[in-house]
């Protein structure tokens, strides 16, 4: 194969890239089994007549049901200070159960439903329904001892099956946790194809990428000026896979060359430091830029460049931005006329 030698760096480098993907992924689906989205989507059947204490013990809280005989009580269920249900109740041989019903826009409660189908969230019944219990019992002439007794501890919440802020955050999840799945399938894909990778595909500008690669691979292993850890300069090549988007540049179709650097805070030493790097743009309108070296480096592959191509750019100045992007314009339309002479043959 050729280039096999490059291809297992580019592959080393993209393993880099998997990192981050693989980490984000894992922390999504932890929260994804931490929030209650499976048990929302997947809600369990209850029977009308079973308690539902009994479900909340084996820990099913979204369930759904068809419903009979539901009558309303009279109340109706506020959050945040709005109209979001009513309380209808259910009595079946002496047992009592709640549920919260959503509203139907511009109308009033419905007295009596004979039927209907429901998913609901299981919500305990709190002292703030104490006032539903007193009402109902007034209702229904009975002590509201007796019918606290006959109540079901637990309430079927129609209304609000999961709250707005949990949805938002399920939603989100769910989004991230899908958006970590792509984005480690597709770095996974690079690292098996090297050959797809950013640092091939910028080669098809410089012609066949199998021929570069070869070419690139022959001079690395035998014509090498300099060999800095995964940097290298050859006669005809800067090639360096440091980071994940390593490069491949051949020289020959280099514009500019020139050094750049900032200061950056660096978390290992807990204090500011100055970053240096090399910005190359080539021909065919590409950039690329070497970071993570020590200055010392870069200033000898300036030197060396320096030394066995003069005729380019080098440093940052307005005129040689000025000519640099003078000379991209011109090239780029070169190539356009070039097109459109192959179309009318």
């Amino acid at each position: 194969m050729k280039g096999k030698t490059i291809l297992k760096k580019i592959q080393k480098a993209q393993l880099k890239q998997l990192l981050l993907p693989l980490l984000f992924e894992c922390l999504m689906v932890v929260l994804f089994f931490c929030l209650p989205i499976l048990p929302a989507i997947q809600s369990i059947e209850i029977d009308e007549r079973t308690p539902l204490s009994s479900y909340v013990n084996e820990d099913h809280l979204y369930v759904r049901a068809t419903v009979h005989d539901l009558y309303y009580s009279g109340d109706d269920y506020y959050s945040n200070g709005i109209l979001t249900g009513h309380y209808y109740y259910t009595l079946n041989d002496g047992y009592c159960r709640f549920y919260i019903i959503a509203p139907s826009s511009g109308k009033p409660a419905e007295p009596y439903i004979e039927s209907l189908k429901i998913n609901g969230r299981l919500e305990k019944i709190s002292s703030s329904t104490e006032p539903v219990l007193k009402d109902l019992a007034a209702l229904l002439s009975c002590e509201e001892s007796t019918l606290t007794a006959l109540c079901d501890p637990y309430a079927v919440n129609v209304a609000v099956y999961v709250p707005l802020p949990m949805m938002i955050l399920c939603a989100l999840v769910i989004f991230c946790t899908v958006f970590g799945a792509v984005l480690l399938l597709y770095s996974l894909f690079l690292f098996l194809f090297p050959r797809f990778t950013p640092t091939c595909r910028q080669l098809r500008a410089y012609g066949n990428v199998s021929d570069i690669l070869a070419d690139a691979e022959r001079d690395m292993n035998k014509f090498a000026i300099l060999r800095q850890g995964e940097m290298a300069l050859t006669p005809k090549y800067l090639l360096d896979f440091t980071n994940a988007s390593g490069f491949i540049i051949p020289l020959h179709d280099v514009l500019w060359v020139f050094p750049l650097q900032d200061m950056h805070y660096s978390l290992s030493e807990r204090h500011e430091k100055m970053r240096y790097s090399l910005r190359i743009v080539t021909i065919v309108g590409n950039a690329y830029e070497i970071r993570d070296k020590q200055k010392d480096d870069l200033d000898t592959v300036m030197d060396l460049l320096t030394d066995r191509y003069p005729n380019f750019f080098y440093g940052y100045s307005e005129e040689h931005d000025r000519m640099v992007h003078y000379i991209l314009a011109e090239n780029a339309k070169e190539k356009k006329a070039l097109k459109k002479k192959a179309k009318k043959k």
